[in-house]
């Protein structure tokens, strides 16, 4: 087999060796992975060099004026897309944030700001956030994620592919939830239909930790006005 036949600009391996270094590279880009996506990038050139009739060379030797434009405009355009995705990273980290916090206020019957006695049990329920994904933060810091903000600005084509392919698609089946959740919990009240009447104050368990916590921090907060 001529490789550099099958690797050569417009052939099937040249565009399966480009569809597999783009899936590789979003996969890398999104966790974090900026060392790998180099190497996978720097891998696959020289694989289309060495057996392909793709001259990276040549190019930069005949095309110098041309090269420095175009990695002014890329690197503007990195930066530019930098900003947006930092933007919506944080906005998203915000997103979920309110969604664990209405979830830590249907728990405990809260309505509003959240006591002081169950602040601690709320910090936990955040920093725990982390066992079932992406850890939430607040205020996310700049600084802890420069690793990422770089890959954003170095691999932005990749980036934003990905984003405009995944954020549409994820936001679109979150908006159908919050449209159905009242059905889906109808559903669920009907199910459960006369159970409050087998617990003390018609106060049904609710099987989770928090709850429990809930009592033990309520009974902190009543022994400390005690004594006070």
């Amino acid at each position: 087999m001529n490789w550099q036949d099958f690797f050569a600009v417009g052939s099937v391996g040249f565009w399966a060796l480009i569809v597999l270094e783009t899936g590789l590279l979003i996969f890398l880009i999104e966790w974090g992975k900026g060392t790998f996506a180099t190497a996978s990038l720097v891998g696959t050139l020289g694989l289309l060099y060495f057996l392909g009739d793709v001259n990276v060379l040549g190019f930069v030797v005949h095309h110098p004026v041309t090269l420095v434009l175009g990695l002014v405009v890329y690197f503007a355009a990195g930066t530019a897309w930098s900003v947006a995705k930092w933007w919506l990273f944080v906005r998203d980290m915000r997103s979920r944030y309110d969604d664990l916090r209405a979830d830590f206020c249907q728990d405990h019957k809260l309505d509003g700001v959240i006591p002081e006695p169950l602040q601690p049990l709320w910090l936990e329920r955040l920093e725990s956030s982390g066992r079932r994904g992406r850890r939430i933060e607040v205020r996310p810091r700049a600084r802890q994620h420069r690793g990422q903000i770089v890959a954003w600005m170095a691999y932005w084509p990749w980036s934003l592919i990905w984003t405009v392919l995944n954020d549409p698609v994820r936001k679109s089946f979150r908006i159908i939830y919050q449209h159905i959740h009242d059905y889906l919990q109808e559903i669920s009240n009907n199910a459960f239909r006369g159970v409050e009447h087998d617990f003390p104050d018609g106060h049904e368990p609710s099987g989770s930790r928090p709850r429990i916590l809930k009592q033990r921090a309520v009974d902190a907060g009543e022994e400390t006005a005690q004594r006070a």
